[in-house]
């Protein structure tokens, strides 16, 4: 049969719905739960009638990865069959693998090198600490999540101290790049074989090569079992001798003259990290920059007037100093005492914790699993009410799909909310906690935005009766006639936190021949990561937009993926800037009308919606799993809404260096009395598309957003909302319509 030839089948309770590679044991299939919806992959044994090895060497794989749970190694679920073949189903991770990385990026910045491979030798520690040796270590091996979470596949040549012997004598199995001498010579593999394989896949990371190629498989064994390879800062420039000394102390020919332990390797690799982090220090103490220096800036903004090139180059000398400031901001903080010791019997958990969302000892055991929960450079006890469940890094009993209802308290530091809802695939959640006196640094931050040179507007929280803030509201002339557009903004927690992670803002240029040019923007962002990190990225996504698409002279959908392609920058740089907010993201949705045309920019699960002719129409794609079901035809848009899934995002700004920007590929001609609407998914997952309807085209816009806001408080939303409408005004006189910029005329 051929590759992928069982798209579409039945395997127990799960569909087959996309094929995602093959290798020497078999294939690998996405596969949906028709009824719930649940995602998962599943690996089909090649043919039957295979070698009894070969068979033995597939419930092996199944042997050892049932008994594995760690957040960095991929969960299997259960061993099924599909016409006498054997299949396992396991965790489905949606990324690329690091091989596809390299391939696509080549060399990986030293920094982020360091921390991918500490996460994959915590998983080879985790497997070591179990009397496992994985034997088959390689970049095709090791999974990279749209989050930068690291996910280590195939165990299929795993061996413990229960595996039988699967290789017969002569045969050496493995990806030969990757084996160490040992193995080469069938002297047999243990930690320190993986060991070497971490070596060879850091030695790929930092250089995009393998450190022993060849044109012959005899040269190549050769240079193997006499270690024979360039050093690693030989052909990447600048690349420091620590990390050579590091790959070498993997890639020692004699097994006793390496690296022993993984606990050795990740000593190692910290401390590495560490110095390299010093180095690149500035010489002196780093200082926040005081509160003249920020009236200085702001002033020469004000100073600027209203002439537009004045404010651009004023702008721009605040930029500087506002990037300055980010970086320094966001430098890490000394890291933080160790936590005093535990005294035995102290730690009690009622009975009644099922109220936090936890499972019970009633709890069905195929609805539970468990979850790690951990304090991103610190500690913290996680509590459930007054009952303390335990002292981080803690695993918890959870029931995916529940939410869960807990925080973590620490003397001296803000407490932090846990609360959100797992699904099957949520193995681990790191949390930030962050001192009571770091608000000065998230106070600084969130000025920035209020020294656009555009209007920005975003109400923080609810008045003291619930009823929302009312948003701004805004008139803008746009194209070469009198015709208006309304603008209004409103953003709110919503109603179980105190913080917002959304950032919501306009840009309306006062002068008229900057309108002209720019038209008028309005953008909304998501952040990700925990409320603090979360924070940085919506505001420094919504900043870096408003202000760098201002700046662009080009054409206006170009400059709007180009805007959002340096916010993705923006935020990348400042999460490596600052280990408490690593992985740090956020959604991000633009629209600029301008000369009687829309243009749309967009990364993630934020929406821009066009009301037209009594209906509501999604102008943007949702980046998240369950919108790649919905496209498929697995479940429809109603399932979509309450699938536990549903906030798994699979793009976002600030992941990775670069990030895929969507944009229409046509401009879109603005009519009377088109209104457009964007919003966080606070609001489209509490909201069905007829209200949203029946909101936006009955009122003014002021009032609708409101009104929406209110809506999905209403209905118990938890996350927080944001929405901003856009309006042209349905009084305004005809346009006078240009040939937009990028078009060859009318869509």
């Amino acid at each position: 049969m051929s590759a992928g030839s069982f798209l579409n089948a039945s395997v127990g309770s799960y569909r087959l719905v996309d094929f995602l590679g093959a290798g020497g044991m078999g294939e690998v299939y996405r596969a949906v739960h028709p009824q719930l919806g649940r995602v998962l992959a599943i690996k089909v044994l090649a043919a039957p009638g295979q070698a009894e090895s070969l068979l033995e060497r597939f419930r092996n794989e199944a042997r050892i990865q049932a008994g594995l749970s760690h957040p960095n190694v991929v969960a299997l679920y259960d061993f099924l069959e599909l016409g006498g073949r054997p299949c396992i189903v396991m965790e489905y991770v949606d990324g690329e693998t690091l091989d596809q990385k390299i391939r696509r990026e080549g060399a990986i910045d030293v920094d982020q090198a360091l921390r991918l491979f500490e996460q994959i030798g915590a998983a080879v520690g985790y497997l070591h600490g179990r009397g496992i040796v994985h034997r088959d270590l390689k970049a095709n091996n090791v999974k990279l999540t749209a989050q930068g979470q690291i996910k280590l596949l195939d165990f299929g040549l795993a061996r413990s101290a229960g595996t039988p012997k699967l290789t017969a004598t002569g045969h050496v199995v493995g990806t030969l790049e990757y084996m160490a001498p040992e193995q080469l010579a069938q002297q047999g593999a243990d930690e320190r074989s993986d060991i070497w394989s971490l070596g060879v896949i850091l030695y790929e990371m930092v250089t995009g090569r393998l450190p022993f190629e060849a044109t012959s498989v005899t040269d190549l064994m050769r240079r193997i079992v006499m270690a024979e390879y360039f050093a690693a800062s030989t052909i990447t420039t600048g690349l420091p001798k620590s990390v050579d000394a590091l790959i070498g102390g993997c890639l020692q020919r004699n097994p006793t003259e390496r690296i022993a332990t993984i606990e050795e390797l990740l000593t190692r690799v910290r401390s590495t990290a560490d110095r390299l982090r010093r180095d690149t220090l500035p010489n002196g103490p780093v200082r926040l920059l005081t509160p003249s220096r920020w009236d200085l800036l702001a002033t020469r903004v004000r100073a600027a007037g209203r002439s537009p090139v004045a404010r651009r180059a004023a702008l721009a000398a605040v930029a500087v100093g506002a990037v300055a400031t980010i970086a320094v901001a966001l430098t890490p903080s000394p890291k933080p005492p160790a936590p005093p010791p535990v005294v035995p019997g102290t730690v009690v958990v009622e009975r009644s914790t099922d109220r936090c969302g936890l499972a019970t000892p009633t709890s069905p055991a195929d609805s539970v699993r468990e979850l790690t929960i951990d304090v991103i450079g610190g500690w913290g006890e996680l509590r459930c009410g007054d009952s303390v469940v335990g002292r981080t890094p803690t695993a918890i009993r959870i029931m995916p799909g529940t939410p869960l209802r807990l925080r973590l308290v620490r003397e001296g530091y803000q407490d932090e909310p846990v609360e959100f809802t797992p699904t099957w695939n949520t193995t681990a959640m790191p949390f930030s906690m962050h001192p009571t006196s770091d608000t000065t640094r998230a106070a600084l931050l969130f000025g920035l935005l209020s020294w656009l040179p555009f209007g920005a507007r975003r109400n923080k929280a609810a008045p003291s009766n619930g009823s929302p803030l009312r948003p701004t509201n805004e008139m803008a002339a746009v194209g070469a006639g009198p015709t208006s557009l309304v603008i209004s903004v409103a953003s709110d927690p919503g109603c179980v936190r105190d913080s917002n992670e959304d950032a919501i803002a306009y840009a309306r240029p006062l002068d008229p021949t900057e309108r002209e040019r720019t038209g008028v923007l309005l953008v909304v962002a998501d952040g990700m990561g925990g409320h603090s990190a979360g924070e940085v990225a919506s505001r420094l996504a919504v900043q870096t937009v408003v202000e760098s698409y201002g700046l662009d002279n080009g054409d206006p959908q170009a400059a709007l993926i180009r805007s959002l392609k340096l916010a993705n920058r923006a935020i990348h740089d400042a999460a490596r800037a600052d280990t408490a907010r690593a992985g740090m993201g956020t959604t991000c949705t633009a629209l600029v009308v301008r000369q009687g045309w829309a243009y749309c920019a967009h990364v993630g699960d934020s929406r821009l919606y066009l009301f037209r002719d009594g209906a509501a129409l999604q102008m943007t794609e949702d980046h998240s799993a369950v919108f790649d079901l919905v496209k498929r035809g697995v479940i429809d848009r109603d399932a979509a809404r309450s699938h536990p899934d549903r906030n798994v995002i699979v793009r976002a700004l600030g992941s990775r260096p670069d990030v895929e920007v969507a944009a229409w590929a046509q401009p879109l001609f603005v009519r009377h009395a088109d209104r457009f609407l964007v919003s966080s998914d606070g609001l489209h997952d509490l909201v069905s598309d007829q209200e949203l309807t029946e909101i936006v085209l009955g009122q003014s816009p002021e009032n609708a957003c409101g009104d929406l806001v209110a809506l999905a408080r209403s209905r118990g939303g938890h996350d927080n909302i944001s929405v901003g409408i856009l309006a042209v005004s349905d009084d305004a006189p005809t346009m006078e319509i240009a040939t937009p910029a990028g078009a060859d005329g009318a869509s």
